[in-house]
């Protein structure tokens, strides 16, 4: 049997949403764009949706409108996927890591507050890093593998100090947290929030992401960005200002349409596999299973496992590959040890030693919308045949 990572969810309705797309003179722009960033707002809560080629695209429009750049800071995550850190740095802007609690491997709070505690003061009404001179703008929490990071904690610090929060909800389009007795939408709780939509998410556009916030001005300048910095309200080809080709195309939107008004079916399905994974998977010595604390509820973007010993994960994962089982250590090395990032970031092996051993720990199994309960017993049944061979 051949088990894939992940395949895209598909509807009924998007071959009939797509056709009525190519039947149209609208392309690339046109009423499915409108409809889907309505669909969006409607299921987050939000109150402006603007739709992106990519959620990378979404991420870096955000840290333009916020005027984020040169000899400025953002404190996020290291372990991520790299589009998070890389968008700051298209802005010539620096990020600062911080290492992730133990538990969900989201950007922790505590480290968090020590670092702006410890490395930065005020100095003409703004936050200074002691060491560097740069200004500290925003914290940009990952919501990592769907699970919603301790907004409310961040939100409090963001409050204290001035700052911005921008939500990388780029795996957790559909996950809800309760702050306060309120349920949220992950990604719409900081000033402004990104949902990715490449093949592997909850749901998917083909390639896109979208821009949530309840803030005009972001929304409005966001349209702008987006479509090479043309004013809103002048004649045609009149660009306000420098900006990009980060449109979605209708086609995009249709497919994505077409998801969205599954978004419930979707979540039942998905958390269905989830837990039925973990029962599979329960009386496996070797390996920690994620859970959910009962403030959030958990629309999961991969089923991750986390093995006890490190030396263990890249023999089985050879294994399962034999087997036909697709895995992937999301996420393998942290970003302050990508390649990249080594020539041009000042940290090193150590910095974040919570994040360093996840990375060499975990291990994402097969998991998506469709996947069935035969595909899930023989990953499961192959997963304990690989440890008890290995042992």
């Amino acid at each position: 049997m051949h088990v894939p990572l992940s395949r895209p969810y598909k509807t009924e309705e998007a071959i009939d949403y797509i056709k009525d797309v190519l039947s149209s003179p609208y392309v690339s722009s046109g009423p499915y764009i409108n409809r889907f960033e309505e669909s969006i707002k409607k299921v987050s809560g939000a109150r402006y949706a603007v739709s992106c080629s990519s959620g990378t695209a979404a991420l870096h429009i955000l840290i333009k409108s916020l005027n984020i750049g040169e000899n400025d800071d953002v404190i996020t995550t290291p372990f991520s996927f790299i589009a998070t850190s890389n968008v700051i740095l298209y802005e010539g802007a620096n990020p600062v890591f911080c290492d992730v609690e133990e538990r969900h491997l989201n950007l922790s709070y505590d480290r968090v507050k020590d670092c702006i505690e410890k490395d930065y003061a005020w100095k003409n009404g703004k936050l200074q890093n002691k060491h560097t001179g740069r200004i500290l703008q925003a914290i940009m929490p990952v919501h990592i593998y769907g699970y919603p990071a301790y907004m409310k904690g961040f939100k409090d610090l963001a409050q204290r100090y001035g700052l911005k929060i921008i939500e990388d909800a780029a795996e957790a389009f559909g996950s809800y947290i309760y702050i306060d007795g309120k349920k949220q939408m992950a990604g719409t709780i900081g000033d402004a929030g990104v949902y990715a939509f490449y093949a592997n998410k909850q749901i998917t556009t083909g390639e896109g992401g979208v821009i949530v916030t309840g803030e005009r001005k972001i929304m409005d300048d966001a349209l702008s960005l987006r479509n090479q910095g043309r004013s809103l309200s002048s004649k045609w080809l009149i660009h306000e200002r420098i900006g990009y080709n980060y449109r979605m195309s209708a086609l995009n939107a249709a497919l994505g349409l077409s998801q969205v008004e599954h978004l419930p079916k979707v979540i039942e399905k998905r958390r269905s596999a989830f837990y039925r994974y973990n029962q599979l998977l329960g009386d496996i010595d070797e390996i920690e299973l994620f859970t959910e604390e009962d403030h959030v509820k958990t629309n999961w973007f991969v089923y991750i496992i986390r093995f006890k010993k490190a030396e263990l994960r890249d023999k089985v994962a050879t294994y399962l590959k034999e087997k036909g089982i697709e895995t992937r250590p999301y996420f393998d090395p942290p970003l302050h040890l990508q390649p990249a990032y080594r020539k041009i970031l000042p940290y090193k092996e150590g910095d974040f030693p919570i994040s360093e051993d996840a990375s060499r720990r975990v291990l994402a199994l097969p998991f998506f919308t469709g996947i069935k309960e035969e595909e899930q017993i023989y990953v499961s049944k192959t997963l304990k045949e690989a440890i008890g061979k290995l042992l």
